[in-house]
């Protein structure tokens, strides 16, 4: 796999990632008051049946076709169910964190930290080379500071309008979507 397939990879899958925890606060759903662990069940066995459907696809992986014993036995991989019962403990936080802090605190948060995760496992257990010790740091460190103040953002808003009255008198903050869009009471952004 070339680097710029690897870039569009990553690409779609921040798009798929910023995308599932939304499908929990769809109003149709919403109406029905589905349990958070519910909801994350559903989730878990829509992976489960497409992870199904794309076993049709094996034979089309160049990687399988190009290897004469690939293939040829069915072998479950103790890491792939390990990395899956991971994949469902996320969902299943992920689904509980979104009706408590919103979706946009919730991937805020949760984005850093996997970054944060992901950075560890690549250089401490896969043992990966970095090449700027430095630069990675300062990364590091912007990652922290980013995802404090995604996770802060509300009691941000709060200190800069208690210290600064006159900016917060003066005019209405835009709400970022017309309507009954706002801040709700957890902090979280409501549609």
């Amino acid at each position: 796999m070339s680097q710029a397939t690897g870039l569009v990879a990553a690409v779609l899958s921040a798009v798929f990632n910023g995308s599932f925890p939304s499908l929990s606060k769809v109003p149709a759903l919403k109406d029905l008051h589905v349990d958070e662990i519910l909801f994350s069940t559903y989730v878990s066995m829509g992976v489960f049946l497409s992870s199904v459907i794309a076993l049709a696809f094996l034979p089309l992986n160049s990687h399988i076709v190009n290897d004469e014993g690939a293939g040829t036995v069915l072998r479950f991989e103790p890491f792939g169910l390990l990395a899956g019962a991971i994949l469902v403990g996320a969902f299943t936080f992920s689904f509980l964190a979104v009706p408590r802090v919103g979706v946009a605190i919730g991937q805020g948060v949760w984005s850093c930290a996997a970054m944060l995760i992901s950075f560890m496992w690549g250089t401490v257990v896969n043992g990966d080379r970095i090449k700027s010790v430095g630069l990675a740091v300062a990364a590091l460190f912007m990652l922290v500071i980013g995802g404090l103040g995604i996770s802060l953002c509300t009691e941000v808003s709060k200190w800069v309008a208690r210290k600064f009255p006159s900016m917060s008198e003066s005019r209405e903050a835009p709400t970022l979507l017309e309507g009954n869009a706002g801040v709700s009471e957890r902090g979280g952004v409501t549609a």
